[in-house]
């Protein structure tokens, strides 16, 4: 291992700052990076990341892009996200 590599100790305060500020609304972050330098980039947010996989899934049926406005497409990947999200902090409430 590396003199630069992070701890694990290092790991887990730098995680602590990082949720310690996200909003509640966006699920925190989804792929934090760790720079050598000790400081964090949070990435997309879970909620960002929910938007582009449902994106994905609804891009992928033919019926579903030739029959629509890529608008009503996009605004129906929104609702897919912000419901998926909903589902896991409602599922995470319980533990």
């Amino acid at each position: 291992m590396s003199d630069d590599a992070f701890s694990q100790e290092e790991i887990d305060e730098l995680l602590s700052k990082v949720e310690k500020d996200k909003p509640k609304t966006n699920g925190g972050t989804a792929f934090p990076v760790y720079a050598w330098q000790g400081t964090v980039d949070p990435g997309m947010t879970l909620l960002d990341y929910y938007y582009g996989q449902a994106l994905v899934g609804l891009c992928a049926n033919s019926v579903i892009m030739e029959a629509n406005p890529i608008e009503d497409v996009v605004e129906w990947a929104v609702k897919l996200g912000k419901a998926l999200l909903a589902e896991r902090e409602k599922n995470n409430a319980g533990n």
